[in-house]
């Protein structure tokens, strides 16, 4: 039975096939030779990953799990959430520490703010440099510019709003 005070996100159930197809497509070659064993070691180490990588969110902190190990990031260290080349978020610490959060893509931002408990803020106040002088009070993380795929000279709007913080730690 799902919490709601916490949000869990992993690859679905169904991503095990993957390491399973693989298995099955290694036996004639791992079985030709002692050294061709192992190849065993890569459908292994693929269902380890979808076992075992996952992001989880509560009131108090952010905890990653990965093949390399946990990590955890207190709300209260957040500054922000950011998105660059992977699909995956990328939560800054305000002392500059990155924690990528396997699995937390910007369709999952909600569920995340959810299990949150408030501390994280996607209304977008306090993120965008002020309009009228161009400061930037410091706080924000810039992400790179967005590209310009077309030749065109401008830049998609939908790129454009990507290129700012996504989310900022209350």
């Amino acid at each position: 039975m799902a919490r709601p005070d916490r949000a869990v996100f992993r690859l679905p159930l169904v991503s095990l096939v993957i390491p399973v197809v693989v298995l099955i497509l290694t036996v004639p070659l791992a079985t030709v030779g002692a050294w061709w064993a192992l190849l065993f070691v890569i459908p292994v180490v693929a269902l380890a990953y979808v076992a075992v990588t996952s992001t989880t969110a509560d009131r108090t902190a952010v905890r990653t799990r990965t093949l390399l190990g946990r990590h955890r990031m207190t709300w209260d260290e957040l500054d922000g959430l950011e998105f660059r080349a992977s699909s995956w978020a990328v939560a800054v610490a305000h002392d500059g520490r990155r924690l990528q959060l396997p699995m937390v893509r910007p369709r999952d931002l909600p569920r995340l703010a959810a299990a949150s408990g408030g501390h994280l803020d996607l209304t977008g106040s306090g993120t965008t440099p002020d309009a009228g002088t161009g400061d930037d009070t410091g706080d924000e993380v810039e992400l790179d510019e967005p590209v310009d795929e077309v030749g065109t000279g401008e830049v998609p709007p939908s790129t454009a709003q990507q290129a700012g913080r996504v989310a900022q730690a209350e």
